[in-house]
């Protein structure tokens, strides 16, 4: 195993199940990532393990069962919207540097801020 496979699989469980509101079944999950990371096979058992290292890690990973069997999805605490811990000063300091900004509109200055 790469050093690094595992994080690459469980970061892109967390963006599998954030596209879908109403969760995903253990064997979907794994045939996006199959298809996502193009890899030759996966096993449900490790797709499992990976998100229970994401439950154990803090992440809020619910399991619920529904009519088409047991679902993951995140939890109500990831989707929540974060407090923004930029001060007035801060704040007032981006919108003046954005107008500041607007002479460089269609320039690769521009496109690269």
């Amino acid at each position: 195993m790469a050093r690094n496979e595992q994080l690459i699989r469980q970061h892109k469980i967390l963006q599998v199940l954030e596209r879908y509101r109403f969760g995903r079944t253990l064997s979907e999950i794994r045939d996006e990532l199959v298809e996502e990371l193009g890899l030759t096979s996966l096993h449900v058992r490790s797709v499992r393990r990976d998100l229970e290292a994401l439950q154990s890690a803090g992440i809020d990973v619910d399991v619920h069962t529904i009519g088409r069997g047991k679902v993951w999805k995140l939890g109500p605490g990831v989707r929540a919207s974060h407090k923004i811990t930029a001060t007035a000063t801060e704040l007032m300091a981006l919108s003046l540097s954005r107008d500041l900004l607007y002479p460089l509109a269609g320039t690769p200055f521009w496109q690269g801020i």
